[in-house]
């Protein structure tokens, strides 16, 4: 059986036009097996997505670090990693 919940490499075979701003496109999954095993219901939703398109480099943490150390010390820091010697030689302890 296969796991809903794991993505599966396929391939685009056609594209259908349904109006100006909805297209459906029809996809073939790449491994033999998984194409036999795979069953579609009517209503079924399936994500279509590429690996890295459109794809955020969210990274909040460090901002987050620069900021709190900001107003601990009163020194930004725009370099990582955010090590203690760095922060006390932008500090200027050493």
């Amino acid at each position: 059986m296969i796991d809903p919940c794991l993505p599966f490499e396929a391939e685009i075979v056609d594209r259908v036009e349904e109006s100006e701003h909805i297209f459906t496109l029809r996809l073939r999954l790449t491994d033999p097996g998984q194409h036999e095993a795979y069953r579609f219901r009517p209503g079924q939703f399936n994500m279509v997505y590429l690996y890295g398109v459109g794809e955020v480099p969210i990274v909040p943490p460090p901002g987050a670090i620069a900021n709190a150390i900001y107003r601990a010390v009163g020194v930004r820091m725009g370099q990582l990693p955010m090590t203690p010697a760095r922060i006390l030689k932008k500090m200027g302890v050493i």
